[in-house]
């Protein structure tokens, strides 16, 4: 579960953790809001009720973080992210 450590970080723990960007925050790419713990994770899933295939493994190269979903990220090791911006 994500557990924001100050106004602008959320810290990851190994294991799944689960993610989210605020409603008004703006898309942004997975590759950029994941930078922080590059090599620390393994894969990164979200679900989207309206899709055939609901679970879905994003590609972090064409991701894109859309405000309002949900993101399971699977950490290797402990991290923290940015908040998303708004």
């Amino acid at each position: 579960m994500r557990r924001w450590h100050t106004p602008c970080q959320a810290q990851l723990h190994p294991g799944p953790d689960y993610t989210t960007a605020p409603r008004r925050a703006k898309n942004q790419s997975l590759t950029r809001y994941l930078n922080s713990i590059q090599g620390k994770y393994t894969y990164l899933v979200t679900y989207d009720c309206d899709q055939a295939s609901p679970w879905q493994e994003l590609d972090l190269d064409d991701g894109i973080m859309k405000p309002g979903f949900g993101y399971w990220i699977y950490m290797t090791q402990a991290g923290s992210i940015p908040a998303p911006a708004e």
